[in-house]
């Protein structure tokens, strides 16, 4: 177990001391127990300490200088704009199998008359990915691409150390920024000199952030005096994420606000963790601080709207006194099937009228009935 500052609890930890030259290659070989964190190698320059999930015999080679030529590879000052300088480097490699080492601690430990110069503050372990030093402690609780994963880092200011718990052997260095120079102060300082520095003091971001999209930061920048200006970079963006670097003008004491733009992709969603850098023109030196995007998940695209069906009107006349209404459009005609339909005849006139009299032969016939009727009742004794 660890404390806050980094140290090892002793009830949990057998010491093994090996003894060798800054310049020479430290070997041990011994049987770790199982869930106990073990020192294998344990120097004035480092002390290396393995955690193996049963018992097992572990085999450690460190091989620390103060030049990185000595393994061939690029100094921590020329490839990243993190450290002014590199105090030490160390070649970590196992000699034996690490099939049951789960986490490997490394403490690397300096002198006061090695950091003179740098401020003790920024001293971090680096860790190198093959073409460029990264700082280890910009990875806590993740992986770093292509390389460990990174458990804890932290450095110990009175014990004079740089700690990293990670689960990988290769090459790591000790390095820091230098500390600011003086420079003329503003009026009114008491000593008449001041020296230069920023801070990153304020990172907003926009309420609503959605996928798809570039959204702008505003950064605020407080200045210890007047600077020619520094420039924001954001680092180790997420897969598909673009920014470029924002260059920020002159610098007048106080605060001052700059804005950097980041592209988000449109399958991005969730909450992500970016580093912001300042590095300053004037002098050597950078700034970092964390800040929190919370991305809403890109909207679907709505469905095209279909277009109204076209009107079959005329549009409407236009003439000399203005506008008139178009004739209305016919419907079209639906052809059915030709039925034939008998004529009607014309009405028959009642019997005996024409035009409102009697014709002659209706009054023949009646007459005819009046005799017939006149001899049937004939009176008796009229001789007739």
């Amino acid at each position: 177990a660890n404390d806050s500052a980094g140290n090892m609890n002793s009830s949990e930890v057998r010491m093994v001391s090996v003894n060798a030259t800054e310049s020479g290659t430290i070997t041990n070989t011994t049987t770790a127990p199982a869930n106990v964190s073990l020192v294998i190698i344990n120097t004035s320059d480092v002390v290396i300490s393995v955690l193996v999930t049963s018992n097992t015999t572990v085999g450690v080679s460190v091989h620390v200088t103060s030049s990185s030529g000595t393994f061939g590879i690029a100094a921590i000052n020329s490839s990243t704009s993190d450290a002014d300088a590199g105090v030490k480097y160390l070649n970590l490699t196992n000699t034996t199998s690490l099939e049951n080492v789960s986490q490997i601690r490394i403490e690397l430990h300096y002198t006061d008359a090695e950091v003179s110069g740098l401020d003790e503050s920024t001293l971090a372990l680096y860790y190198w990915n093959g073409s460029r030093w990264l700082n280890i402690m910009d990875y806590v609780g993740r992986t770093i691409p292509g390389g460990p994963t990174v458990f804890e880092a932290g450095r110990n200011a009175s014990g004079n150390y740089v700690y990293t718990v990670v689960d990988h052997f290769s090459y790591y260095g000790l390095g820091g920024d230098r500390t600011a120079p003086a420079v003329p102060g503003t009026s009114g300082t008491s000593s008449g000199w001041v020296a230069h520095g920023i801070s990153i003091s304020g990172i907003t971001v926009p309420d609503t952030i959605s996928a798809g999209t570039t959204v702008k930061l505003l950064v605020t920048l407080t200045s210890n005096v007047f600077e020619t200006g520094a420039v924001l970079r954001l680092l180790d963006l997420p897969e598909g994420w673009t920014a470029s670097e924002a260059q920020t003008g002159n610098l007048n004491p106080g605060t001052n606000q700059r804005e950097i733009e980041v592209t988000i992709p449109g399958d991005a969603s969730g909450e992500y963790t970016l580093t912001l850098e300042a590095v300053a023109k004037d002098f050597v030196g950078s700034v970092r601080e964390t800040v929190t995007l919370v991305v809403d998940r890109a909207a679907e695209k709505p469905a095209l709207a279909t277009e109204p069906p076209k009107s079959t009107e005329a549009p409407p006349q236009t003439s000399a006194l203005g506008p008139t209404e178009a004739p209305p459009v016919k419907p079209e005609a639906t052809l059915k099937p030709e039925t034939q339909t008998p004529p009607t005849p014309p009405p028959t006139p009642a019997a005996g009228r024409e035009k409102g009299g009697i014709c002659g032969p209706t009054i023949v016939i009646l007459l005819a009935m009046l005799v017939l009727v006149f001899r049937r009742f004939k009176v008796p004794g009229s001789g007739r």
